[in-house]
């Protein structure tokens, strides 16, 4: 499978605390790429991918929030584009 661009993908960095936000194209720190598609974000609950990524000790109740979370700005986001 090919890799898509930056542009088409959301970062999401974890702060000093240890949370996981969205971040856009700066910022310092580790980072992860996911898909702007529910697919991606839910498999995300599943997939410890993001925790080897960011290094962090996320459970998969934190995951499951994450996702939760991810999932309602997407929905933001298409209405903003809409």
């Amino acid at each position: 499978m090919a890799r898509d661009s930056q542009q088409r993908l959301l970062r999401l960095r974890a702060d000093d605390a240890g949370c996981v936000r969205q971040s856009g194209r700066s910022g310092t720190g580790r980072s992860a790429y996911v898909h702007l598609r529910g697919e991606c974000v839910a498999a995300l609950a599943k997939s410890r991918g993001i925790v080897r990524s960011l290094r962090l000790q996320l459970d998969r109740d934190a995951r499951t929030d994450l996702v939760r979370r991810l999932e309602q700005s997407l929905g933001e986001l298409a209405g903003s584009n809409a």
